[in-house]
């Protein structure tokens, strides 16, 4: 996030904000804490009671796993608030103050990697969801809520980058006619006069064309998404693995 704050802010030439940002998100974070502990002992106690935890007698690395259900949900949902906000924040706050053009395509590069990264590591959170229920029965409830919450929540995280993705399209294609207008222009112009000076005008903004051309490549794009598809299948593969791991517990290997 800060690398992130950091390079928009140079793009916007506003790095001198930089301390006055840092003590706004950092405001913004001390009222996600009291947020996110109070949902996830209000989640935490919900589980307890729907489950009836507290009527039978448990065995000791359920309760174990029980307990750890508070820290799980409070860094998960503090961490979700948190790239959510720190997202929305500089997309309203400092992206509109970069120039329209080659910064801007950049500062838009930027977003869409950190809410990438984001996705990739909120997607590893739910991975290991089902550490939470090794040799217990699954109740087809807990199944379809934790199904939900998973497509509820890559679709949440998606939406950012997919807004960014075709502002980014948008805003190449303005500055790509941009720059084939100037071009023509100066094309007219060197038929007229053939000064030299238009020919190396030309040879600037022809590299300048194909800078904003591969500033977002298919390949670059190809990765990120390969990355975010490769982490969402381990979903279900976490869900076999712990499948084979209670069943290898149940069925030890014997000489």
């Amino acid at each position: 996030m800060a690398s992130a704050l950091i390079s928009l802010l140079v793009k916007s030439n506003q790095l001198g904000q930089f301390a006055r940002h840092r003590s706004r998100l950092a405001t913004e974070f001390k009222h996600h804490i009291f947020n996110t502990a109070v949902i996830s002992i209000l989640i935490t106690v919900s589980y307890v009671v729907v489950e009836g935890l507290l009527s039978t007698k448990q065995e000791l690395h359920v309760l174990i796993l029980t307990a750890t259900a508070v820290p799980f949900w409070f860094l998960m949902w503090l961490y979700l608030f948190q790239l959510t906000s720190n997202i929305r924040y500089l997309s309203k706050q400092i992206l509109p103050n970069v120039s329209k053009g080659s910064d801007y395509l950049t500062a838009l590069i930027v977003l869409v990697r950190l809410g990438v990264a984001n996705a990739l590591i909120s997607v590893g959170a739910v991975i290991i969801v089902p550490i939470f229920w090794f040799k217990k029965d699954i109740p087809s409830v807990d199944l379809f809520i934790l199904t939900l919450f998973s497509g509820a929540l890559l679709l949440y995280l998606c939406l950012p980058i997919y807004r960014f993705k075709v502002q980014l399209g948008e805003e190449q294609q303005s500055v790509l006619a941009d720059i084939e207008s100037k071009m023509s222009d100066e094309i007219q112009q060197y038929r007229k006069s053939q000064d030299g000076g238009i020919s190396r005008k030309l040879e600037i903004l022809e590299s300048e064309k194909e800078a904003v051309t591969n500033i977002s490549s298919n390949a670059q794009m190809f990765k990120e998404h390969a990355r975010l598809a490769t982490m969402a299948m381990l979903v279900p593969l976490s869900w076999g693995i712990i499948k084979m791991l209670e069943w290898l517990v149940a069925n030890p290997i014997t000489q």
